[in-house]
């Protein structure tokens, strides 16, 4: 009996590698995308800098925030906004908005496990202004395809930086003192898929992953921050 082609058994492989693996972590994860887009969101973006492992990619925090001032967040309907130079038809425009629902949903449930959410600006609460800037679904066959030949996605990742046929998303997010409207935290970000078949038959499955990671990173940062300014007060 001859045996299956290399690419066949590499998936296989693949696949059984993330079936025993006690995290699915590596066969899931998410990428930053380095083809860095600004969509003109944010108010300033001279002051971005580029961020740690496991920051956004484009970071800023003023030198003199104290987050340990507040204990209220304002978080604004999440935004879509695009490029001016993008064409969206009128369902891609509501398909748009019903994610950056989702986001909005999914960032006000993290968020409320440390702050009080609240509808009007006030002492000690801080305004999160966020964006949705791209959501691109994967091309689900040539995903699932490019993974039992995986040669042509992998030189893809050698050249551009990401995998063919992944779904990717971008955010734009600003938190600011709404007393006063003084920026104290910025973030630019866009992720792609990985190469993974968990999710795979899910076009818009790398997308709702982005918006899971962001959720949980958005209360990971600020704790961050906190700490931070807990530190600096020492």
């Amino acid at each position: 009996m001859s045996s299956p082609p290399r690419g066949i058994r590499a998936a296989f492989l693949l696949l059984f590698a993330c079936a025993i693996s006690t995290s699915m972590v590596a066969c899931t994860s998410l990428e930053k995308d380095p083809d860095i887009q600004k969509s003109g969101f944010l108010f300033d973006y001279s002051r971005l800098k580029p961020g740690k492992e496991d920051e956004a990619q484009l970071v800023y925090r003023a030198r003199d925030a104290d987050f340990t001032r507040y204990d209220a967040i304002l978080l604004e309907p999440v935004a879509v906004w695009v490029r001016p130079d993008a064409r969206e038809s009128r369902d891609d425009k509501l398909q748009l908005q019903q994610l950056a629902d989702m986001l909005h949903t999914a960032m006000a449930e993290r968020l409320a496990q440390d702050y009080r959410m609240v509808t009007e600006r006030g002492p000690r609460v801080m305004r999160l202004r966020v964006a949705l800037t791209e959501a691109m679904q994967s091309s689900v066959g040539l995903d699932i395809a490019s993974m039992m030949i995986p040669l042509g996605t992998w030189t893809s990742k050698m050249t551009s930086g990401t995998h063919n046929f992944v779904g990717r998303a971008g955010l734009e997010a600003e938190v600011s003192d709404s007393m006063d409207g003084r920026v104290l935290y910025a973030a630019v970000d866009r992720r792609v898929g990985g190469k993974s078949f968990e999710g795979s038959t899910d076009s818009w499955d790398d997308v709702h992953k982005a918006f899971t990671f962001w959720a949980d990173r958005s209360i990971i940062r600020l704790r961050i921050l906190r700490d931070e300014s807990l530190l600096e007060k020492q």
